[in-house]
């Protein structure tokens, strides 16, 4: 295993990154390039106005649990849970539960899956490294 992939595996420390993973890496938003295209693993970071503008070309379901991430990684960002719940099937609706746990110290339910993506997902150069 790589320094940087073992760098990216102390995300899962971080509460905001262990809720935002958790939602990032459902099946619903797992393969979009729209999300991943905002998240810088090796900086640490989530472009969240590039997001958020990508959030036009998501279904709704998809948009209320990028906002429920977001919010959930960056106290800036506010959603009406009601709103947000209301509008998920079942599925999704766990996926969400689920991140407020993770947020909150809970288990990782799709640990696995997380884990997988942190060690998979093309390495970002940095600018000045080769």
């Amino acid at each position: 295993m790589s320094k940087e992939q073992l760098d990216r595996l102390t995300l899962l420390r971080d509460s905001g990154w262990r809720a935002a993973l958790t939602i990032f890496c459902s099946p619903l938003l797992g393969d979009r390039g729209e999300v991943w295209n905002s998240i810088d693993l090796e900086s640490r970071t989530i472009h969240i106005e590039n997001m958020l503008d990508a959030c036009g070309a998501m279904s709704g379901g998809e948009q209320r649990l990028v906002k429920l991430a977001l919010s959930l990684f960056n106290q800036q960002i506010e959603v009406n849970l009601w709103k947000t719940l209301a509008g998920l099937d079942e599925a999704n609706g766990q996926v969400a539960v689920d991140a407020v746990a993770a947020f909150n110290g809970g288990p990782l339910r799709q640990a696995d899956a997380i884990r997988k993506v942190l060690l998979t997902r093309p390495i970002r150069k940095r600018e000045g490294r080769s």
